[in-house]
Order: C-alpha cells, then structure tokens, then sequence
C-alpha cells in the first residue's frame, strides 16, 4: 500500500544518504570543524564539508534538499511559524556533512546564530541505522530549553536515529550542544537564512 512505500522510500534516502556521507568519511573528504572563538578541538571535534547552495550536489543530498524546501515552505505558512517568522522569507543556506568519529567526539554548547548571521531555522538530518542506547553510543543532540511560561530550563536529548529530521530556532531561543559520541555518527545540517537580511549584507 501507499504507506508501505513511503516507508521503503525513507529507508532508501537514508541509505542513500549514510551511504555518501560514509564514502565522503572513507576519502577525507570530511575535515576538522572550524574552531572559532576560543574553542579547542576538544571542544568542537566533528569532521564536516560544505556543500555550496549553488554548488553540483551529489544526488542523494539533491533529493534530501528538494523535500527539505517542500516541508519549509509547507511549515512558512503555518499561523504558529509564519508568526515568529515575522513575514521573513527564507533562503537556504549551504549544506553541511558531518561525523563525529567517535572516541568522545562532541560539540560543546552553542546557539547556531550566535554571531546574528541571519540563520533562522535549523535542519539536522541523521543516517545512522542501528544506533544503539546512549551507553553504548551517545552522541545525543542535548537541547537547553526554556518553558514558555518561565521556570528552569529543562534539557531535550534526541538520539541521532537513521531518518530523523530534526527543526528548531537557530537563535538563542535553542541552545544544544552534540553530546560525547563513542562510534561514528553522522549527520547533514541546512540551514535557512533571512532572504532580506542577506540581500541587504550584500548591499553594503
């Protein structure tokens, strides 16, 4: 049946996907993590490429970043999104291919927009079939989450399971950090920008 199918086509992304995430793992392609503002390598230890918007991309992220735009713009006009968005559009950003090789590898605690570069929301896709407890595996993503009707922030782990996509705020609204990894772990992040912010950067 139908949902039978759309079941065998997620699992065929997500191979495909873990599939040239590994080859780029395999050949070096996926290099150190930029270390910036006083971070040590320990601190942020991930391998990653940047795979240009405009770029020629590998098929199986062509396909990942198609329905990533479908689901955006699908989630832009709904009232609860459209609303923080504030009548912002969207632009996709390039995307970025990451493992975490394991043996500890982690991020520490960071907003994606830190530096106010305009990124708006966060997409993070996981293609790791298999993966096993924290215990055994960890690399949890770990998000610092305030309630919205105040209180203590409470902490959100998510397993970094194969064909889970993850969406949040790229602002200081969701802070996260990838928690120690102890076997390969990986993962495709896009981010979405301000479409009118950056024409006006690239004004100046």
């Amino acid at each position: 049946d139908s949902r039978s199918a759309a079941v065998i086509a997620r699992a065929s992304a997500s191979a495909a996907v873990g599939a040239m995430l590994r080859e780029m793992h395999a050949t070096g392609t996926l290099q150190p993590g930029m270390v910036k503002a006083g971070l040590s390598a320990d601190q942020r230890s991930d391998l990653m490429a940047w795979v240009p918007a405009a770029a020629e991309q590998p098929p199986a992220l062509r396909v990942l970043l198609t329905a990533l735009d479908a689901l955006l713009l699908a989630l832009s006009s709904r009232p609860e999104v459209s609303s923080d968005l504030g009548g912002v559009k969207l632009m996709r950003a390039e995307a970025q291919c990451t493992v975490y090789p394991g043996n500890g590898s982690r991020y520490i605690r960071h907003t994606d927009d830190a530096k106010k570069k305009l990124r708006r929301l966060t997409c993070i896709y996981y293609a790791n079939p298999e993966w096993r407890s924290k215990a055994a595996d960890g690399g949890e993503l770990r998000m610092h989450l305030k309630p919205p009707r105040g209180g203590p922030e409470e902490a959100k782990d998510v397993a970094p399971l194969a064909d889970r996509l993850l969406l949040f705020w790229s602002d200081a609204r969701v802070p996260h950090e990838g928690l120690p990894t102890h076997t390969p772990r990986y993962a495709g992040s896009v981010w979405y920008h301000d479409a009118r912010g950056i024409a006006e950067q690239l004004q100046d």
